[in-house]
């Protein structure tokens, strides 16, 4: 009925094609376990179920705690817009008589531009120190040149820096 040459040759390409399946096969189950050996690093439990739910439990605490960490991130964003952010000093000769420009007069304000002028006038027999308060920019009080440019040089500085 059937030549056996034909059978036996029909039987050795089943034979080959059933190695290379043996083969890929015995390839995805060696990569399928060093996945599965890299997911249970760290875990004593055999148990995949009881592995996922420690994972998700500790990824549901690093959610809640990013949630806190934000909450703070805009809590001290807030107050720090109170914080003194501009700095601007100007030094000057107030008077003939003495060089060096030791007289100055310096800004300090917050991102709101609410703060204060402090001046030192310094002659070669004393010095004389005033304060003025800044609210929105500006002063009850009258702003010599050297104060106004003081504030102007704190808010040219914190816009450079704030780029």
């Amino acid at each position: 009925m059937y030549d056996i040459q034909m059978v036996l040759s029909v039987l050795s390409g089943v034979c080959a094609f059933l190695l290379l399946l043996i083969i890929v096969l015995y390839v995805r189950l060696n990569n399928m376990r060093k996945k599965y050996t890299l997911l249970m690093q760290g875990s004593e439990d055999k148990n995949l179920e009881d592995m996922f739910i420690k994972r998700l439990d500790a990824i549901n605490k690093n959610v809640i705690d990013l949630q806190r960490l934000e909450q703070k991130q805009q809590y001290l964003e807030h107050k720090m817009q109170g914080c003194i952010q501009k700095v601007g000093i100007i030094r000057f000769n107030a008077y003939n008589d003495i060089a060096g420009d030791l007289s100055y007069s310096m800004a300090v304000l917050d991102e709101y531009n609410n703060g204060l002028v402090l001046s030192g006038l310094i002659s070669r027999t004393d010095m004389r120190c005033y304060a003025k308060a800044i609210i929105n920019n500006t002063s009850a009080h009258v702003l010599t040149e050297e104060e106004q440019l003081a504030i102007k040089t704190a808010q040219e500085k914190y816009s450079e820096n704030s780029k």
